[in-house]
């Protein structure tokens, strides 16, 4: 029997919500990150979005469906990734 794991670090202390959405999330967290970007399950970068001072972050045009949020500090190197769920 083999594990199954990702090479990205989980994040911890961190809150995103509401998770399902249906549009806009909002990223509360410990962390310190400069952008973000929205993947699906195949990896595939659907958008990126920097950082902002509310935290408030729009996903207006992502169809339904599983995707991770990837952060990335200011080097624009990857520091963690999230589960989100998009449904209407």
């Amino acid at each position: 029997m083999s594990v199954l794991s990702t090479n990205h670090p989980s994040i911890k202390n961190i809150s995103i919500y509401p998770n399902p959405t249906k549009g806009d999330i909002i990223i509360s967290n410990d962390m310190n990150f400069d952008k973000i970007s929205i993947n699906n399950t195949l990896g595939q970068i659907i958008t990126i979005i920097n950082k902002n001072q509310s935290g408030v972050y729009s996903l207006p045009n992502i169809q339904d469906g599983l995707y991770y949020i990837t952060f990335y500090n200011t080097n624009n190197e990857k520091i963690g990734v999230s589960k989100l769920i998009k449904q209407d």
